[in-house]
């Protein structure tokens, strides 16, 4: 967007970006950092969000639909009003059928190939997604990738799985690191307040426990293992969609509901974000995620000439906590 590329002079567009990276690699030169360029797209462009919510209810993503942005510019108010309704049918195979009408509807419109929070806001209802999109597609091109998503209500904190590829442990092996993040309030956002978004700020164990679980070990204990389990998937969902395992680090982050409210029961864990390399490691040490670009430097040299790799892959170090003491 126009009013980005002033306040951020010095960043890049990704058709700029990506076509580099496109010709680079049809030349035979690999990108390693943070991805090649086809995963990096999808990535970064949260291309994925919407066919993955449609097709794998199994994948915990909340219901999805992309904007038609020529349509959007030709007529803002049926879009939003057609958008709001395609979710609501969406709901019904995906996380249940939502009660009340279409003016009470909750969600969230987000840009692809925007960084972190910056461009996802809430809204409730066709005039509010309206005005919304209004600010949010403001000079963009009709290419430009902007998703309106079902909100999910209750969020009391995200988990999150840092990712290193380990090839010193295989080709396909994967190491990683369950962190777990506050919320915070959501800042130049209007409607009631409850809308929040992580923070940088993690959480132990017992700290989680104390703040969202009711101080329920247990409860934390099912979310870790529920979180692992979709970790599971979403590497199995990669190596199915041709991405193989992605190199050398990205990130899985889950949207944790209902824990407040639970009464004792599991909460909601929704996907939130697949999450490319280069971004938060969320106060972890960087030491594997450095390691496991190394590797992959190395392994894509030796792919390249068919040679076998001068150095065997270096195993990763552990993750380490850098969290500063409160």
């Amino acid at each position: 967007r126009q009013a980005v590329e002033r306040r951020l002079a010095g960043a890049v567009a990704e058709p700029s970006l990506l076509g580099l990276m496109g010709r680079m690699e049809a030349q035979g030169v690999a990108s390693c950092w943070p991805h090649r360029s086809d995963l990096y797209r999808q990535l970064a462009g949260k291309l994925w969000v919407p066919e993955v919510s449609q097709t794998r209810p199994d994948l915990r993503v909340p219901p999805t639909v992309r904007i038609d942005v020529a349509a959007w510019t030709a007529d803002p108010k049926g879009t939003a009003e057609k958008c709001i309704e395609e979710l609501r049918q969406l709901s019904k195979d995906v996380s249940g059928p939502r009660s009340g009408a279409a003016d009470a509807y909750r969600g969230i419109a987000k840009l692809g190939f925007s960084w972190m929070g910056e461009d996802v806001r809430p809204f409730t209802g066709p005039q509010e997604l309206t005005m919304v999109l209004r600010q949010m597609l403001d000079g963009c091109p009709t290419d430009a990738v902007c998703l309106v998503q079902e909100r999910v209500e209750d969020v009391d904190c995200e988990f999150r799985l840092v990712c290193c590829r380990d090839l010193a442990a295989g080709p396909g092996a994967v190491a990683w690191e369950l962190v777990r993040m506050q919320q915070k309030a959501a800042p130049l956002v209007g409607g009631d307040g409850t809308f929040s978004l992580a923070s940088h700020l993690t959480m132990s164990s017992s700290e989680v426990a104390k703040a969202c679980f009711g101080g329920s070990a247990a409860l934390v204990a099912a979310v870790d293992d529920e979180v692992k389990r979709l970790g599971e998937l979403w590497l199995q969902w990669f190596r199915d969609s041709g991405f193989g395992t992605p190199g050398p680090a990205f990130r899985l982050d889950f949207l944790v509901a209902g824990a407040s409210k639970s009464k004792g029961r599991s909460p909601q864990v929704w996907t939130v974000e697949l999450c490319e390399c280069g971004g938060s490691l969320c106060n972890l040490g960087h030491e594997p995620r450095t390691t496991a670009f190394l590797n992959e430097c190395l392994h894509a040299r030796a792919s390249e000439t068919g040679a076998p790799p001068a150095h065997a892959p270096a195993a990763l170090p552990p993750f380490v906590n850098a969290r500063p003491p409160s």
